[in-house]
C-alpha cells in the first residue's frame, strides 16, 4: 500500500485554532433582553469561508478557512504586491460616527438607577411607618416588636400555612421581579409603552432604596425568627422584615399604572353584614398589589403590619414621583401612550 504525500497546504488550517478564543463569546448568552439591557447573546464561533484554504487541491480534498469575527480569513493584506503587509483588525472594516447617546439607548432599569441619587434628595425620609403599638413610649426612635399585637400576627401567619400548596408556584415566581404580574393586566411592554415602562422601573428602584433604609432603621426580626412552626419555603431575605419590600414595590407599581392606564375600577357589593351589603371598590391593579403582598405573608416571610407599612410607603414614593419636576415630561409622555 502506497502512502499519499502529505498535503502541506492543509497546515493553513492550523490558524483555525485561534478560533477557540471565540468560546469566550458563549459568556454573552443570557435569558433574554431583560430590563438591564443585557443582550440575548451572539455565539460567534467558526464559520467556513467560501474560499478553500488549499484551492489547488481536488474538490474532494479541499479544506476551508474557519472565519472568526471580524472576518480575518482568508488572510487579508494591505496591498496587491508581494511585500504587502497583513491587514490588522482595525483595517478590516471602516469606522463610523456614532449617534449621540440619548435616553432611547438606556434600558428602563439602568436609567432608573441613574436617578436614584437625585430621588434620594427629594424624598421625605422623616415619614413614620410604624403602627402606634410598635413605637417605644419612652424613646420614639426605638421600636417594640413584641406584645399581643405581634402574637396575633404570628397566629394568623401559622393559620395561613395551609394555603401554601395552592399559591406556592405563584409565590416563588414573585420572589424575583414583579413586572410581569403587572404588564399582563393590560398587556404592554418596553416596545409598546417605553415611557410607562421607565416609570414602572423607577418605582422598583426607588422603592428598593426606601425600603432598605427603613428596614435598617426599624430592625424588625422576621416572623420565622420568632415562630419556628412557620418554616418558610425559602430562606428569608438577608435583611429586616419591616416594611415589606414586595408590598411597597407592588403598591407603588399599582399607583403608577393606575395614574396612567384607563380607569378599570368597578363597584359591587359584599357579604350581608346584618344591615346591608357594603359597597366594594375593586381595581385589578390594587388587587394584584394586595395579592403579591399577601403571598409573602402566606409564605411566612412577612407580618401583616409589614404589608400595611409597605402600602403606606408605596403611596409616599408615588406622591414624590408625581410631584417631581424631573419626571414631569416623562409622566406626560407615558400618559399619551394610553390615550
Amino acid at each position: 500500500m502506497t502512502s499519499r504525500p502529505m498535503n502541506f497546504s492543509n497546515f493553513s488550517n492550523f490558524s483555525n485554532f485561534s478560533n477557540f478564543s471565540n468560546f469566550s463569546n458563549f459568556s454573552n448568552f443570557s435569558s433574554g433582553p431583560g430590563p438591564g439591557g443585557k443582550g440575548s447573546g451572539r455565539g460567534l464561533g467558526a464559520s467556513p469561508d467560501r474560499t478553500a484554504a488549499n484551492p489547488a487541491e481536488p474538490i474532494k480534498d479541499q479544506y476551508w478557512h474557519a472565519n472568526e469575527w471580524p472576518h480575518a480569513n482568508p488572510l487579508a493584506f494591505t496591498g496587491r504586491g508581494e511585500i504587502a503587509s497583513p491587514a490588522r483588525l482595525h483595517e478590516i472594516y471602516g469606522q463610523v460616527s456614532a449617534p449621540a447617546h440619548s435616553m432611547r439607548f438606556w434600558s428602563a432599569l439602568n436609567y432608573a438607577d441613574s436617578l436614584v441619587g437625585d430621588f434620594a434628595q427629594v424624598f421625605d425620609w422623616s415619614i413614620e411607618l410604624r403602627p402606634v403599638w410598635a413605637i417605644d413610649d419612652k424613646d420614639a426612635a426605638k421600636s417594640v416588636w413584641a406584645g399581643p399585637e405581634v402574637d396575633d400576627e404570628l397566629i394568623e401567619l401559622t393559620r395561613l400555612i395551609e394555603y401554601r400548596p395552592g399559591m406556592m408556584h405563584e409565590g416563588l415566581a414573585q420572589v424575583g421581579m414583579l413586572d410581569e404580574f403587572f404588564t399582563g393586566v393590560l398587556t404592554f411592554n418596553a416596545s409598546t409603552h417605553p415611557a410607562t415602562t421607565r416609570l414602572m422601573w423607577m418605582g422598583f428602584q426607588f422603592g428598593t432604596i426606601c425600603v432598605m433604609n427603613f428596614k435598617r432603621r426599624y430592625a424588625r426580626p422576621r416572623p420565622s425568627q420568632m415562630q419556628p412552626a412557620l418554616m418558610p419555603p425559602i430562606d428569608p431575605p438577608a435583611h429586616a422584615a419591616f416594611p415589606s419590600g414586595h408590598a411597597t414595590q407592588a403598591h407603588l407599581t399599582a399607583y403608577i399604572l393606575k395614574h396612567l392606564m384607563p380607569d378599570m375600577v368597578r363597584h359591587h357589593y359584599g357579604a350581608w353584614n346584618g344591615t346591608n351589603r357594603p359597597q366594594i371598590e375593586r381595581d385589578p391593579l390594587l388587587d394584584m398589589a394586595e395579592r403579591i403582598a399577601r403571598n409573602r405573608e402566606v409564605m411566612g416571610l412577612h407580618y401583616v403590619s409589614d404589608s400595611e407599612a409597605g402600602m403606606k410607603l408605596g403611596q409616599a414614593i408615588f406622591d414624590t414621583m408625581l410631584g417631581w419636576d424631573m419626571l414631569t415630561d416623562l409622566w406626560a409622555e407615558a400618559a399619551k401612550e394610553w390615550n
